[in-house]
């Protein structure tokens, strides 16, 4: 019997071009703040204790082709099928197609108090109540995300880091509003009608929770395909104890009309 090869992930030449020129924009912005700072030995030292790693590797994937293929391996090893660079209004994107996302329900863990602490912590683990396959999402994530990037777009406005601007977006239902327990998006209006129907103009909330410190960091060293493994993570985890989850239940279908149950 012959072995089954698992398609790997495309990759758009227009994707691997904004790669690279992230890459430059990014390590140009550390140089121009490195220059500001040549002539305070402290404020310098400092700079190059916190960045000084991320230079260098910039520097050597820039001077390495062999080191960007690399990046791209990486990519294609990750759980989706297709990355495309897309820009809506100005705004220049990077769009990663994941492959199915199945999502855990679970139980909040039982807990006591801690002998020096009030604050209760978890004594059991934590229980699958249901399994849902919730399709495949389009993750999208601004430029603006790795820095004050702009690539060439004479249209482009000048826009922030924009971390909260990352879209999760379910391509079964791609306008609901409840994109994951700890997501939803909602569409501005005008005199009554939304503004549009593409999805990447919708206002996106998301409660990342303990994955707020990790694809910040992600964004920070410039690591896309960090970025796009840990948003994919997040897309397949469920925290009982959320804010955004209270209500929800185990019966998915009643918030998210896309998902199917699994078990």
């Amino acid at each position: 019997m012959p072995i089954k090869i698992a398609p790997r992930a495309t990759i758009s030449d227009d994707f691997k071009l904004a790669m690279t020129a992230i890459y430059r924009a990014k390590l140009q912005q550390y140089q121009n703040q490195e220059k500001t700072l040549v002539r305070d030995p402290s404020r310098h030292s400092g700079f190059m204790r916190q960045n000084g790693q991320s230079i260098a590797g910039l520097r050597a994937l820039l001077q390495d082709q062999g080191r960007i293929d690399m990046e791209y391996t990486r990519l294609r090893s990750l759980p989706y099928t297709k990355f495309e660079f897309v820009v809506r209004e100005g705004y220049p994107y990077l769009y990663g197609l994941t492959k199915d996302v199945t999502l855990e329900v679970v139980a909040p863990a039982l807990s006591v108090p801690h002998r020096r602490s009030a604050r209760p912590v978890a004594s059991e683990p934590e229980i699958v109540i249901s399994t849902w396959d919730m399709g495949p999402y389009a993750v999208v994530i601004p430029v603006a995300f790795f820095g004050p990037i702009r690539l060439k777009y004479p249209d482009q406005p000048h826009t922030s880091r924009a971390f909260g601007a990352v879209q999760m977006i379910p391509m079964r239902d791609k306008l609901s509003r409840n994109r994951t327990p700890h997501h939803y998006a909602e569409m501005p209006f005008v005199d009554g009608e939304p503004v549009s129907t593409n999805p990447l103009d919708m206002v996106s909330h998301i409660c990342w929770g303990g994955f707020s410190s990790v694809v910040l960091a992600c964004g920070d060293q410039c690591d896309i395909v960090e970025t796009f493994r840990n948003i994919f993570i997040y897309l397949c985890r469920y925290n009982p104890n959320s804010p955004y989850v209270q209500g929800i239940g185990s019966n998915l279908t009643e918030k998210f009309s896309f998902a199917r149950q699994v078990s």
